[in-house]
């Protein structure tokens, strides 16, 4: 098993937080719960056998489920750069 969180105190938007580094997708928190919880996940993230991939595992170990949905992001762009000479 590749993919696991287990921890006694995290809130539903740290997990999101963490999930989105690990599947490098953004994950919102939309559940409204507050407070710390005691997470126990684990999930495979390539399609193995070796375990869920990550929306079923968190169905079945959480209770949890992930929905896709598009909408407007705020992005940063950087136009260019320049390097800053150094004084000698």
């Amino acid at each position: 098993m590749a993919g696991s969180i287990v921890t006694n105190g995290m809130s539903m938007q740290a997990l999101t937080l963490l999930l989105s580094r690990f599947q490098r997708e953004m994950i919102l928190d939309q559940t409204g719960l507050e407070g710390s919880f005691e997470i126990q996940l684990e999930w495979s993230p390539n399609q193995s056998t070796d375990g869920p991939a990550l929306p079923t595992a968190l169905q079945e170990q959480l209770g949890l489920r992930l929905e896709s949905h598009k909408g407007p992001v705020d992005v940063l762009v950087v136009d260019s750069a320049e390097k800053i000479p150094a004084d000698n």
